[in-house]
């Protein structure tokens, strides 16, 4: 759960900002944007690691590993999926929590408990 509030808080104050944040989470600029992402990584190798502890996220990946797929992720869906679109913010929690090891199915099932997670 820990993981998708995140995934959702990130990704409404990104669409906002889209175009700004797809260039600054672009790799030719990632090296500026290293520090200010440092507390971001920070936040989810600790969710990844009492996730996996849990047995809520995947475990056949080591921690840092699934942390920066995440980020990944995170990044690809800022940079590619369209903030205008009604569904934008469910779609990049549903990408994150599959990186994470959850099905679709699962996904959108934790999204129904909490409809606060994809409300714009």
């Amino acid at each position: 759960m820990a993981l998708a509030r995140l995934a959702s808080e990130l990704w409404r104050e990104a669409a906002h900002v889209q175009a700004a944040a797809a260039l600054a989470l672009d790799d030719a600029h990632l090296a500026e944007t290293s520090d200010a992402l440092a507390p971001l990584r920070r936040r989810i190798d600790g969710i990844v690691r009492r996730g996996q502890e849990a047995g809520e996220l995947r475990t056949d990946l080591p921690a840092p590993t699934l942390a920066r797929l995440l980020e990944e992720t995170g990044r690809m869906v800022v940079a590619r999926v369209d903030a205008g679109s009604a569904t934008a913010r469910s779609i990049a929690v549903c990408a994150v929590l599959s990186i994470a090891g959850l099905s679709w199915t699962e996904a959108r099932a934790l999204l129904e408990q909490h409809p606060d997670l994809e409300t714009p």
